[in-house]
């Protein structure tokens, strides 16, 4: 059977397709049967709650250029894509107002070539294929040799304490991340302070080179292929 992938940040749903009776927001990755396409438009199919308490399901519709018909192709490129479509996008813990924290992010991103992640970021760095692994012992240049080697730009997650990233690759030598950050620390004055971000950002990953608990890369745990 036929579906669509929502492939926009947020997709408009609505109840008519002259698209005048708004309906709701769908997000990034969610996945709908196809009941029909015509002139830009789709229709999917949508679960709703019957007067009885029960699910039923009803026709919405879509504008075709915010979806996919099924999956995109699994690429570097398409899932950097996909990744800036959030670019500056609010950050929200726990998918607060609808927006996303830092594993909501990577997840929406991969469920639109069909690779369905663990919600939590603690196991999203345990998913694919572990191609670097890193403890305090390692050096800074030691880690970006091993990014160097291993990770593939749009493909790799970096698991932190608590926080995922997505890589992006190097320029000049310096590594390069997409994530949605709520705050980092900074130095001035030889006092530390949290600089609030909360926002989906493009960080080098020596941000934070200057304060007690070191820069994103100084704290990165885990390096991890995302392999179809």
């Amino acid at each position: 059977d036929g579906f669509v992938v929502v492939t926009a940040r947020a997709a408009d749903l609505y109840g008519d397709c002259a698209l005048t009776a708004y309906g709701d927001r769908v997000k990034m990755g969610t996945r709908l049967p196809l009941l029909g396409e015509h002139d830009g438009i789709v229709e999917v199919s949508v679960p709703r709650r019957a007067e009885d308490g029960t699910c039923a399901f009803s026709s919405a519709f879509l504008r075709e250029r915010d979806v996919s018909l099924g999956y995109l192709p699994y690429t570097p490129r398409t899932i950097i894509l996909q990744a800036f479509e959030f670019l500056n996008q609010p950050y929200a813990w726990g998918e607060r107002d609808g927006e996303q924290d830092c594993s909501s992010f990577v997840r929406s991103v991969f469920a639109t070539v069909g690779l369905e992640l663990p919600r939590n970021s603690f196991f999203q760095a345990r998913a694919g294929r572990r191609v670097a692994a890193f403890d305090e012992t390692i050096p800074l240049e030691k880690r970006r040799e091993a990014l160097a080697a291993a990770a593939v730009g749009g493909i790799t997650l970096l698991g932190l304490p608590g926080h995922i990233m997505l890589y992006l690759g190097a320029v000049n030598d310096v590594p390069y991340v997409i994530h949605a950050s709520w705050s980092y620390r900074e130095t001035a004055d030889t006092q530390e302070f949290d600089k609030v971000v909360g926002r989906v950002v493009v960080a080098s990953l020596l941000l934070g080179n200057n304060v007690r608990h070191g820069s994103l890369l100084e704290r990165t745990v885990a390096v991890q292929l995302m392999a179809e």
